[in-house]
């Protein structure tokens, strides 16, 4: 019984450690394909802030590595545009 209790105070000291002042309420990222070769991406946050904040940042990668399909490995980069 003791280590169940430790186990679940660790947990929960875990849990507010990793806190970001926030909670995503609901999130919905919208793709849209064309075919020219581009996509649109339309991301929508509901957010409720816990703590005093300026916002979220967004980290995007756009710069990666591909494996195409015959093996061969390309440079890839994306442009964002608002």
């Amino acid at each position: 019984m003791k280590k169940f209790l430790l186990i679940l105070l660790l947990s929960l000291a875990n849990v507010v450690a990793f806190a970001q002042g926030f909670v995503v309420n609901q999130f919905t990222a919208d793709v849209y394909l064309n075919k020219d070769g581009y996509f649109d991406v339309a991301e929508n946050y509901e957010v409720n802030f816990t703590d005093s904040k300026h916002g979220i940042f967004r980290e995007i990668v756009t710069d990666y590595r591909l494996q195409t399909t015959d093996g061969k490995t390309e440079k890839r980069h994306l442009v964002i545009k608002i």
